[in-house]
């Protein structure tokens, strides 16, 4: 795999990633919507159920991104092999440059898969928040006196 290759592998990764965060996006406006509009009137197991269904979907896009994230790896692993035999263009170097921790101790890629996990971890704990701690007030309460 030549080094055009593995720098077009790469940017199609930031559209992955960037689609992963949409999808992320969708699925919490679409639990606090429904939050919103009928699950705040479910019974309780009506709220475990919804609750423990965006749970999975949410590790479920955490396990995809993480497969995404092994494939970025070995991208890059490729990159300093290619860096090992001959060196690599300006486009070569600055990608991974993104990838290699630098004098803060911690790389670009790292800190942008940090990111998306705490995240996914606060959202989390937020969406259970709303589900079962925080009080709803009811539709009747809302209507000016």
């Amino acid at each position: 795999m030549s080094e055009g290759e593995v720098l077009d592998r790469l940017v199609e990764f930031l559209n992955v990633l960037l689609a992963g965060i949409s999808v992320f996006f969708t699925i919490v406006s679409a639990y606090v919507a429904a939050m919103h509009y009928f699950l705040r009137k479910e019974r309780f197991i009506g709220r475990i159920a919804a609750f423990g269904f965006f749970v999975f979907m949410m590790m479920l896009l955490v396990v995809v991104m993480m497969g995404a994230q092994q494939l970025h790896a070995g991208l890059i692993d490729r990159l300093r092999e290619l860096q090992s035999a001959g060196g690599l263009t300006a486009a070569g170097k600055a990608a991974l440059g993104n990838a290699t921790a630098g004098g803060q101790g911690y790389s670009l890629d790292g800190v942008v898969n940090l990111s998306l996990l705490v995240g996914v971890g606060l959202t989390i704990f937020a969406i259970f928040m709303i589900t079962f701690v925080s009080p709803w007030e009811d539709d009747d309460a809302r209507k000016p006196k």
